[in-house]
C-alpha cells in the first residue's frame, strides 16, 4: 500500500467499524479526552473539531492511553535485520581473511606493521595515513562497529516489544480475570 493511501484506508476502516460519532463516543468518559488538554481532567473530543485526514486520525488515535495503532512493518523489519546479519557475516569473514593474510606475513618486513595493528589500536591509527593495509583494516573495523551498533539497537527494540507484549499477556484485567487469548469475552 502506498504511503499516501494509509490515511484513506484508516478512515475507511474506522467508517466500516463505527460511524464518525460512534468512533468518538465509544470511549468511556474517562478516556474521552482532548489530546491537547493539560492535566488530568479529560475533555470531550468530537470528530468535527479536526481537519479530515491525518489530523483527525491522529486525534482519534491519541485518545487511547495504551498507544495508537500504527503499522509496524514487521516483515520489512525482519528482512532488514536479516540483511544486516548477512552484511555483518560478510564483514566478519572479510576481517577473518584479512587476519589470515596478515598472519602469513608476520615474519616478513611487511608483516611488522600488520602485527602492530593486530595488537595495538593506537598503532593502527598511527599507521593508517601511510599504510594501505592499516587503512583498509581500520575502515573495515569502523564499518563493523557502525553496523553492529545499529543492529543491536534494532534487536533491543524488538526484544522490548516482545517483553511488553508478554507483560500485557499476563496482566490481570479490570474484572480480576487473567488476560489470555483463550478467555471468552
Amino acid at each position: 500500500m502506498a504511503g499516501n493511501a494509509v490515511i484513506p484506508s484508516l478512515l475507511h476502516f474506522f467508517k466500516l467499524q463505527l460511524t464518525a460519532t460512534e468512533q468518538w463516543n465509544w470511549l468511556s468518559p474517562q478516556r474521552q479526552k482532548n489530546p491537547e488538554s493539560q492535566g488530568d481532567q479529560p475533555s470531550v473530543v468530537t470528530p468535527d473539531e479536526y481537519l479530515p485526514g491525518f489530523e483527525e486520525v491522529a486525534a482519534f488515535i491519541s485518545t487511547e492511553d495504551e498507544g495508537g495503532m500504527y503499522r509496524r512493518f514487521r516483515r520489512l523489519a525482519a528482512r532488514n535485520l536479516l540483511y544486516m546479519q548477512s552484511e555483518l557475516a560478510s564483514l566478519e569473514d572479510k576481517l577473518r581473511r584479512m587476519d589470515q593474510g596478515d598472519k602469513c606475513k608476520i615474519d616478513t618486513p611487511e608483516g611488522v606493521n600488520a602485527f602492530q595493528c593486530a595488537i595495538d589500536w593506537d598503532a593502527m591509527r598511527r599507521l593508517e595515513p601511510t599504510d594501505d593495509k592499516a587503512r583498509e583494516r581500520l575502515a573495515l573495523v569502523m564499518d563493523i562497529r557502525k553496523l553492529m551498533r545499529e543492529y543491536h539497537r534494532l534487536t533491543r527494540l524488538i526484544e522490548q516489544s516482545i517483553v511488553k507484549s508478554q507483560i500485557k499477556w499476563f496482566r490481570v484485567s479490570d474484572d480480576g480475570e487473567a488476560c489470555s487469548l483463550w478467555r471468552n469475552d
